[in-house]
């Protein structure tokens, strides 16, 4: 395939005309525009006609859009919010459960397993951000106080096979009971992110260690600036983006 006539993204930080080249779902060639005949070879020719071409967007913080939440635990309700995500240019999702107890993160799950990684639908699935339970209680926004806990491996392990591993990103804060072990525990198994949260220096410097990359919602729900203690100020590391290849 060949798309003609879009504005690309290129190496100089600017959208230039171009012609973009594509073979089995991937981008092979970046060219000026004009300077391939897709259409006379006998493959296909897209005419952008000045409008933007960009690979698909993933989205791995999301609850949910068109009157639907993942945390309804509605199947149906997953495919509709699916079809708006395509319709947007997103090509994958990895929504985010609010802070529920282990019975009701049990029903979510249960409600998405059939969908992890199904096409056809627009977005495709790609697995459970849990954003919650185990988060600060201090910085919890619009959570539910009655969810929050501290961190569980148990239950933890529990929903992340009956997921099939489909748990990609946990929310974690440093500062409570038991979270540097959890942090050990879980890093290998997905990506673990600090937030909700409200550490000290220390807390947080020894929680980055044993693995966790993000920092969501930086920086509102965090310990303001303007102080001589930092608190979560995530180093920039390359391990981030591989562990962001762990969602495709």
């Amino acid at each position: 395939m060949i798309i003609h006539n879009g504005l690309v993204f290129n190496e100089d930080c600017q959208f230039t005309m171009a012609d973009v080249a594509i073979e089995n779902g991937k981008i092979t060639q970046v060219a000026p525009p004009g300077s391939m005949h897709g259409a006379a070879q006998g493959g296909e020719a897209i005419d952008a006609a000045g409008g933007y071409v960009l690979p698909g967007f993933v989205d791995i913080h999301t609850h949910g859009c068109v009157n639907f939440d993942v945390c309804d635990g509605d199947g149906a309700g997953i495919e509709k919010m699916m079809g708006y995500y395509g319709g947007q240019g997103i090509t994958s999702v990895v929504p985010a459960t609010m802070s529920y107890n282990e019975p009701i993160l049990t029903d979510i799950v249960k409600a998405a397993l059939p969908y992890f990684g199904k096409e056809g639908h627009g977005a495709v699935l790609r697995g459970v951000n849990m954003e919650g339970p185990y988060i600060n209680t201090a910085k919890r926004g619009a959570q539910n106080p009655e969810y929050i806990m501290d961190p569980q491996l148990k239950m933890f392990n529990e929903l992340y096979e009956l997921a099939g591993g489909n748990i990609r990103l946990v929310d974690i804060a440093p500062e409570l009971p038991g979270s540097l072990d959890f942090i050990k525990q879980v890093s290998h198994k997905c990506v673990v992110s600090l937030s909700p949260t409200n550490p000290s220096y220390d807390e947080a410097a020894a929680a980055f260690d044993p693995g966790p990359s993000p920092v969501p919602h930086l920086l509102p729900p965090l310990p303001p600036l303007g102080h001589p203690a930092p608190a979560v100020l995530p180093p920039p590391r390359p391990p981030l983006l591989h562990r962001s290849a762990r969602l495709t």
